[in-house]
C-alpha cells in the first residue's frame, strides 16, 4: 500500500489543526534543509507543527502532526443561515497586538481568496480599546471591524470577509 489515507484532518475549536495520515511507505519527517515539512498527503504541515512519526504492529506507517493554526479555513454560520464562509485564523503570539496579527492574518486571507476580509472576530475584547477605535486599517482604502464573539478560540484572531461580499454577489 504505498497510497496515503488521511485519518484526521481538523482544526478544533481550540484553533489547532490536528492531522494524522497513514500509508505503506515511511512517512517519518525530513529536514527542512532536506526538503522536509512541506505537505504530506496534500495537506501543508507547518514549519512550527510537532510533528510524531511512527510505525505500527502491521508495518503501517503513520505521521500525526499539530500545530496553532495560521491558514485560511471556512467557517460554519449555517446556525445564522448563512453557510460556509472564508475565514482566516490566526494564532496570537506573545506580545503581539491583536491589530497587528489581525493585518497579517488580512494578508494571508487576501492571499488566499484574493479579496479583503472586513471583520476580524476575537474571544475577549482587549483591555482599554473603546468600540470607536474598534476599527483596524489593512491598506488606505479598506479596513476591518474588529467584534468579540464568544465562538472565536482564544488566543486567536479570526478574519473574514464578513457578510458583504456575499451580498454584492446575490445583487
Amino acid at each position: 500500500m504505498s497510497e496515503m489515507a488521511v485519518v484526521e484532518n481538523v482544526i478544533g475549536a481550540d484553533g489547532v489543526r490536528r492531522v494524522h495520515v497513514m500509508a505503506g511507505v515511511d512517512l517519518t519527517p525530513r529536514p527542512p534543509s532536506l526538503g522536509g515539512r512541506g505537505s504530506v498527503a496534500g495537506i501543508e504541515i507547518a514549519e512550527w507543527a510537532e510533528v510524531r512519526a511512527w510505525e505500527d504492529e502491521i508495518r503501517l506507517h503513520h505521521l500525526a502532526a499539530t500545530w496553532r493554526a495560521r491558514e485560511a479555513v471556512m467557517l460554519d454560520f449555517s446556525l445564522w443561515g448563512d453557510g460556509e464562509r472564508e475565514a482566516v485564523a490566526w494564532a496570537l503570539e506573545e506580545g503581539v497586538r491583536i491589530s497587528e496579527a489581525a493585518v497579517e492574518a488580512a494578508l494571508a486571507f487576501y492571499a488566499a481568496f484574493k479579496y479583503w476580509p472586513s471583520v476580524a472576530w476575537v474571544r475577549r475584547w482587549p483591555r482599554g480599546l473603546t468600540e470607536e477605535e474598534a476599527f483596524i486599517p489593512i491598506t488606505e482604502d479598506c479596513g476591518m471591524d474588529l467584534f468579540a464573539v464568544e465562538w472565536a478560540a482564544e488566543g486567536f484572531v479570526v478574519v473574514g470577509g464578513g457578510f458583504h461580499r456575499r451580498r454584492e454577489e446575490a445583487g
